[in-house]
């Protein structure tokens, strides 16, 4: 079942520290953009799942609006959740790109990137 929902693609950059060494996490940039949200295929799930990889949902955007973010943010009426992009696919038409999400796991980049939408 396909939904439209808000998405937010993320450009995040990590920032060493000059002094002590330590790697900081950054927001580069955002953008905002209308997608759809569905569920993996049959074929992509079990694909993904021989190699130990859980896809979640699928998001399917304008090619145009996709600059390689790795990181995306989809609020919906159903769920709120920072996701990390795993591979890419041909979309419906041509002028549309699927991304295939998996829920990412970095608690400071959820957090890093929760503030920077509020």
């Amino acid at each position: 079942m396909q939904s439209n929902a808000t998405i937010y693609l993320f450009d995040i950059e990590t920032i060493q520290d000059p002094i002590n060494g330590e790697r900081i996490k950054s927001v580069k940039s955002y953008k905002k953009i209308i997608g759809e949200v569905s569920e993996v295929g049959a074929n992509t799930f079990w694909n993904a799942h021989s190699n130990n990889v859980n896809l979640v949902a699928t998001v399917q955007i304008f090619k145009q609006a996709y600059k390689n973010n790795k990181f995306i943010y989809i609020k919906s009426r159903n769920m709120s959740e920072v996701y990390e992009v795993n591979n890419i696919a041909k979309g419906e038409s041509f002028e549309k790109v699927r991304l295939n999400l998996t829920v990412a796991t970095d608690e400071e980049l959820k957090e890093l990137i929760e503030n920077a939408i509020s």
